[in-house]
Order: C-alpha cells, then structure tokens, then sequence
C-alpha cells in the first residue's frame, strides 16, 4: 500500500492539476487517448500528461479509456489524500487532547480521593463516636462507618469534589477552537 510519503514523492515534479481527459483525437491516421493540463486536443494545441493509441481490440480500448481516466484523477487523488491526512493528524491531535483531559481528570480524582477521602471518614466517625455516646447503638453505628468507608473508597462521595475541581479548572484553561 502507497505511504503518504510515497504518495508526496509522487507529486514532486509532474504537471500541475487539474488534468482533463480522457478525450480521443485523430493524429495520422491513429485514434489516440489523451490526457492533458491545459489547452484543447481537439484544436491540436495542449500540453499532453499522457496518451495511448487506440483501435487494436474493443476491450483494450475501454482499459486504455480507463487508465486514462484514472491517470487524469491523479491530482484530485493526491488532494484528497493530503485532505485526509490533514484530518488525520487534526484528529490525532485532539485525541491526544482528550486522554490529557482524562488523565488529569483520573489524577486529580485519586488526589482528592487519598487527601480529602480519610479526613470525611475521620470527621464521620467523630460525629458517629458522639452519636454513640448519644445512645445510637454500636451495631448502627459501625455500619453506618462501614457504607460510608465503602463508599469513599469507590469514590461516592468524592466524585463532587473532584467534579467541582475540574470544571472550575476546566471553565478558566483557554479554548483551542
């Protein structure tokens, strides 16, 4: 398969596009197929690309018609080939954007997680310890530890935090558009 490098190196030193054809003209006495850049065959005057003789067999004239026609959609197909490798490399780019996003969103939430995550548990069981002394039973109150110990550590309940943090830092970083 043709490399975009390969395809570039293609392009150095033909004719500038737009090429015409394929367009058959009589040149003594032969038919021939051509494929030019500028001018009018038909007037005899033009720049040939390329060009065949016809009239061996039916079949070979309609696979020189294509193959002229293919050679003239050479510069439109390198256009396009440059387009999409254009696009290509703009959405490689914000794909690269997009990881750095959530890599730093992914970050920012285990920092949170490992700062602010035991210092919720802390204050929990302290309020708990005081319900305890309160009259709320043990049993109760170990449970209630326990979902809020497991939801920490699944990120429940510093998910807003980390939400809050990163369209605050998000809102103020500059739009590439």
């Amino acid at each position: 398969m043709l490399t975009l490098q390969e395809a570039r190196a293609l392009r150095e030193g033909t004719t500038p596009g737009p090429w015409h054809g394929p367009e058959t003209i009589d040149s003594v006495g032969d038919e021939i197929v051509v494929v030019y850049s500028s001018g009018s065959p038909k007037q005899g005057i033009y720049k040939p690309i390329h060009e065949a003789t016809l009239g061996f067999r039916p079949e070979v004239d309609a696979r020189t018609h294509a193959n002229a026609r293919a050679i003239a959609a050479l510069p439109d197909l390198l256009d396009l080939i440059e387009a999409q490798a254009a696009q290509v490399e703009a959405l490689q780019q914000e794909l690269a954007d997009t990881n750095d996003t959530l890599n730093a969103w992914f970050d920012t939430a285990k920092i949170i997680q490992d700062q602010i995550g035991p210092k919720m548990l802390d204050a929990a069981k302290g309020y708990l310890r005081t319900s305890r002394s309160g009259g709320m039973p043990a049993e109760v109150s170990d449970t209630v530890a326990a979902v809020i110990e497991d939801m920490l550590r699944l990120g429940y309940l510093t998910a807003p935090v980390t939400q809050y943090v990163m369209t605050a830092a998000l809102a103020t970083e500059p739009r590439h558009e």
